[in-house]
């Protein structure tokens, strides 16, 4: 996309930071963590440990502390519904 434009991948990121508000990497972290959620809440992601490497998070616990900060509670709490 920068080559059709003629933009730099870093100007790309100023611009969408100006008009959406957040970088690009906050909203594919929001992205994923909602996908997360949904899967957990539609029963589908019971091993957190494949759930987190299917999102493109590199360990579990990684995921765990950005869903955390998110959602509020952690994998194992929002599956429990606690």
């Amino acid at each position: 996309m920068t080559k059709e434009f003629d933009l730099n991948i870093r100007r790309l990121q100023r611009l969408f930071a100006k008009y959406v508000g957040v970088n690009p990497k906050s909203v594919i972290r929001l992205y994923r963590l909602q996908n997360a959620a949904e899967a957990m809440d539609l029963g589908q992601a019971q091993d957190l440990a494949w759930l987190s490497v299917e999102l493109g998070y590199h360990d579990q616990a990684h995921f765990s502390k950005d869903f955390k900060a998110v959602i509020g509670r952690s994998p194992e709490q929002y599956l429990s519904g606690a």
